[in-house]
């Protein structure tokens, strides 16, 4: 007599768990995103430092504002930051070394393993500097309304703008300025204005500027003269 081999009950079945899709990080959401590069890496270092203090005394406000910073100095060099409340003495330094012992490791990454596209620093491109700054920002927040103001050297249309001390480094010109400008409201914004540029340096209200920048924002304020330490 032809024995049949017992199948087994799908209870008694081994089963693996699925593996979990990570979820994609929310956004937070805020009425206003406001974006702020500090172009410190020269004389306004000391200042750049001192207004990201400032700021930090309001900081941002749950679901109203948030605040993103982009400090560049010689000693804190591309930090990316949002802006929280904090008046207790070494919060902001503190915050600042944590995120320069990062790059510094991403950097030593890089090095061991040039190949390896994850540790590429975008930011060492400086064409595309404001433009990456901007990408990072709305890629964790989402928001209505967007300002960006730029803050550091600026000799109008004559000279280079966001320039750094070193003679030898290449600043942001003008029209490259604006062209990140109209990269921002193209590829970032779908198509939607800047609300507000602010242009924190010197001569940077010209009519020759703000006609570059002009189908990309809503308001542009800029100074109409030289500023002090600017």
């Amino acid at each position: 007599m032809d024995s049949k081999l017992e199948q087994p009950n799908e209870s008694e079945k081994e089963t693996t768990p699925l593996e979990e899709t990570p979820k994609a990080k929310e956004k937070t959401k805020a009425e206003w995103l406001v974006m702020i590069y500090l172009a410190g890496d020269n004389n306004l270092a000391e200042e750049c430092v001192f207004a990201l203090t400032e700021m930090k005394r309001i900081g941002s406000v749950d679901n109203k504002m948030e605040v993103m910073i982009h400090l560049d100095t010689t000693v804190h060099e591309n930090a990316v930051m949002r802006v929280k409340k904090s008046i207790k003495p070494g919060d902001t330094n503190k915050e600042l070394m944590e995120m320069r012992d990062e790059r510094i490791e991403r950097m030593r990454r890089r090095a061991a393993n040039p190949e390896d596209e994850s540790n590429t620093d975008e930011d060492d491109e400086q064409s595309g500097v404001v433009f990456n700054f901007v990408k990072k920002c709305i890629d964790k927040v989402e928001a209505n309304h967007h300002m960006l103001i730029l803050s550091g050297h600026g000799n109008g249309t004559a000279d280079s703008f966001l320039r750094e001390e070193d003679e030898d480094a290449d600043g942001l010109s003008v029209i490259g300025m604006a062209q990140q400008i109209e990269r921002i409201r193209k590829d970032l914004l779908n198509n939607r204005q800047i609300d507000v540029l602010g242009l924190d340096s010197c001569l940077m209200s010209m009519g020759e500027i703000a006609y570059m920048v002009h189908n990309h924002v809503k308001v542009m304020i800029g100074a109409e003269g030289f500023e002090p330490r600017a």
